[in-house]
């Protein structure tokens, strides 16, 4: 069955108008949540105290979690000097990290693989020389002596 051009009739208006208010209404919703939603995480976070953020931090550490206890204090913007000790210690863990996934590169796929190789066992042996925390030297100086030998 074919249809006809004069029964096919348009929208009426009032429609229209309905569906416009309510495509408006809950978009208004929709940013009124990404709004309150942004708020709660951002007073949340405020809200951590530095002994807080330092148990979560020696929670990490003493677990030897490190790659977490990186975003940990990234996330709540942990750079003030009581944190030092964990920033040594996951700077000295990232590097050891790049020389290993540098190391498994292929020279063939990727030619800078050797210089980048180089680059971060200088670092990984500078990290463990230059260790400021007695309680991270144990460690740093585990990943110096598996690159050396």
């Amino acid at each position: 069955m074919q249809v006809k051009k004069s029964q096919i009739q348009p929208p009426k208006r009032s429609k229209l108008v309905l569906k416009t208010l309510a495509v408006l209404f809950l978009l208004g919703m929709l940013v009124e949540i990404m709004i309150f939603t942004i708020g709660f995480v951002a007073e949340e976070r405020r809200g951590e105290s530095a002994a807080e953020i330092m148990e979560w931090c020696d929670g990490y550490y003493y677990e030897k979690e490190y790659h977490e206890l990186w975003h940990n204090l990234r996330l709540y913007d942990a750079y003030s000097p009581e944190f030092d000790k964990y920033w040594e210690m996951v700077n000295g863990y990232r590097a050891y990290m790049q020389y290993k996934q540098w190391m498994a590169t292929p020279a063939d796929k990727m030619p800078e693989s050797v210089t980048m190789t180089e680059e971060y066992k200088k670092k990984v042996i500078k990290n463990a020389e230059n260790c400021k925390f007695e309680e991270n030297k144990k460690q740093l100086d585990a990943y110096a002596k598996e690159i050396v030998e």
